[in-house]
């Protein structure tokens, strides 16, 4: 049986271990990493999902070459000619901080494509909470997307006032062939863990979550923290936008 690791460190006998993250490309092309993966003598096994710059890769991770060193990950995987490499530092709690992170790829057809990474570490596997479930599957139909407008009122006795307003894209169908929809523009779209990358088109770069809106249906959110461009503008709408099945 595995060793946990203690405190905050990760152990060659670690057992299950979980990473999440983004990338960012040396060419300003954002993604998103999702690894389920064992720690078993200071060797990583296990799979990985890679989704950036209209490409998508999930692999087996390939363990001669992934494995815990001197307090760093390596992340190796591949099929066929396409490679894809993920280090930095790494515990129980982050994979990449302290400007450590970085992945070094190669896709067949394409050529080299490296950048930086940064993202999240989990002990045991991901909560429950942080995984795309089967309740959670990909909307198939229309979506109508929204958010939240707010007038801050100039007179204390007068409360701020809430506005629902239409997002930039109206409405976001999302087909199985890969490609997405707005009101008024067209593109294609990846899939990394709970995440919905949209990687051409006129919102090429979004990142959007996929979680359950109130009544339950699955739906698509753009978070605000994570649509910032390079230049630190958002991407979509001024606020977070929630995209929900329409009526």
């Amino acid at each position: 049986m595995a060793t946990p690791a203690l405190g905050n460190e990760l152990t060659p006998d670690s057992g299950a271990v979980s990473f999440r993250g983004l990338l960012q490309s040396a060419d300003g092309h954002p993604g998103e990493f999702a690894v389920e993966a064992a720690l078993d003598g200071g060797n990583f096994s296990g799979r990985a999902t890679i989704a950036i710059a209209g490409k998508h890769l999930e692999a087996e991770l390939v363990e001669a070459r992934s494995y815990l060193e001197n307090g760093k990950c390596i992340l190796y995987l591949e099929q066929g000619r396409t490679r894809f490499e993920l280090r930095g530092r790494c515990d129980g709690e982050q994979f990449g901080h302290q400007g450590s992170g970085a992945f070094d790829a190669y896709f067949d057809g394409e050529g080299q494509l490296r950048g930086d990474m940064t993202g999240s570490t989990s002990l045991g596997g991901m909560p429950p909470q942080s995984v795309r479930t089967e309740s959670i599957s990909i909307p198939t139909g229309k979506l109508t997307c929204a958010w939240q407008e707010v007038h801050i009122s100039a007179e204390a006795s007068v409360p701020n006032e809430y506005l629902i307003a239409y997002s930039m894209m109206v409405t976001l169908t999302l087909a199985p062939d890969g490609t997405y929809r707005t009101a008024s523009a067209s593109g294609t779209y990846a899939v990394a863990a709970d995440k919905i990358l949209l990687t051409s088109g006129a919102f090429a770069g979004a990142v959007g979550t996929l979680e359950l809106d109130r009544s339950g249906e699955p739906a698509v959110v753009f978070h605000k923290a994570e649509n910032r461009d390079r230049d630190g503008l958002q991407r979509i709408d001024p606020e977070t936008t929630d995209c929900t099945l329409a009526n």
